[in-house]
């Protein structure tokens, strides 16, 4: 009988540890603050200062990415594989370079500017698996290839090494940011999800490093902001402005006896960029995609706390930021042609 009663105890003693386990996994997006502000607070429309056609200035087709780096504003030509940069201060041509296409030695597929630091690009092409470093003139330094995990965004730290986000699923972790060095060899891993409780359209987002290392997470269909220390302790957990419910962004439906998710055509959804500058973190608010009349949103955050502050409306739609102390810029495509259009930063 004692046996009996001993192992019954054991039991739920192990269920116990097995559902708290759970509940702390499953807890990535779910626990989260509620913001003290209810509503947007709208302070106008970001006043325009200048614009510039990438095509016919730079004969950029499609511009990618845009990265802030001291004085320079990098950008991308996806079809191209070439890599601009552009002064600041004149919006004259600082660089320029163009990267071999191919499949083998310092050649890439596809090309995404990932992050610039100390003169030094990361470029991530996921059909190749292969990472690629190259200085701010284009000269190859190395690469390697690394088929763990598939990046969707990478950000330098201070040191040297790199952040990923990445689709725990896909790739077998249960991880969604991982630490690497440019050896391609794995430091830490942090950002834990419960596979049973997740799919693949959770994961994208924008994430961001600040000086000091600490690392920075907005969801897109989730509406979440997450912040952690360099040694990735978590700093705060918040909801976004607008806690719209997340499984109203997916769809499911059955194929071949498997479910697949998709994005719902009307979702509501959440970042799509962001920087930091000074106290503030500015996140691109989604909204509806398919809603053409929806102005679309700069929200502004304290980046200490995650707190909502305010909010700045854009004329045209983007997923590309970058700020300096002058302005905030962004890419949008204006009649059909990709612009660098500058806004006036007005953040104190």
């Amino acid at each position: 009988m004692n046996k009996l009663l001993g192992y019954f105890c054991l039991l739920i003693l192990t269920f116990n540890i097995i559902q708290c386990s759970e509940i702390e996994e499953e807890s990535f997006f779910k626990d989260k603050e509620s913001q003290i502000i209810s509503e947007r607070i709208i302070k106008g429309e970001l006043e325009i200062v200048n614009q510039v056609s990438l095509y016919d200035q730079f004969e950029i087709f499609n511009a990618i990415g845009l990265i802030l780096d001291g004085n320079t504003l990098f950008i991308a030509d996806r079809p191209q594989l070439k890599v601009i940069g552009i002064n600041t201060g004149s919006f004259e041509l600082d660089h320029s370079f163009t990267i071999p296409e191919g499949e083998g030695p310092e050649e890439l597929t596809r090309i995404s500017p990932n992050s610039v630091s100390n003169d030094t690009f990361v470029f991530y092409d996921r059909s190749l698996s292969k990472f690629q470093f190259r200085d701010i003139n284009g000269t190859f330094i190395h690469e390697f290839i690394y088929e763990e995990i598939h990046p969707s965004r990478i950000r330098f730290l201070s040191n040297g090494n790199f952040v990923t986000l990445s689709d725990p699923y896909s790739t077998g972790q249960n991880f969604m940011f991982h630490e690497m060095n440019q050896k391609g060899e794995i430091l830490s891993e942090f950002g834990e999800i419960d596979s049973d409780h997740f799919h693949t359209l959770m994961y994208p987002g924008s994430i961001v490093i600040d000086e000091n290392d600490n690392f920075y997470y907005a969801g897109f269909s989730e509406h979440i902001l997450k912040k952690w220390d360099p040694d990735y302790h978590q700093l705060f957990s918040i909801a976004s402005i607008d806690d719209f419910p997340a499984e109203l962004n997916y769809v499911t439906f059955e194929s071949g006896g498997d479910r697949v998710f998709g994005y719902s055509e009307h979702g509501y959804f959440s970042s799509i960029g962001s920087a930091l500058y000074n106290d503030f973190w500015l996140i691109l608010h989604g909204g509806v995609s398919v809603d053409e009349h929806e102005y679309p949103k700069l929200d502004i955050y304290n980046r200490e706390t995650g707190d909502y502050l305010y909010t700045y409306e854009i004329p045209y739609r983007t997923d590309h930021l970058a700020v300096d102390d002058q302005y905030i810029y962004m890419l949008h495509i204006i009649d059909g042609d990709s612009h660098l259009v500058i806004y006036e930063n007005i953040l104190p």
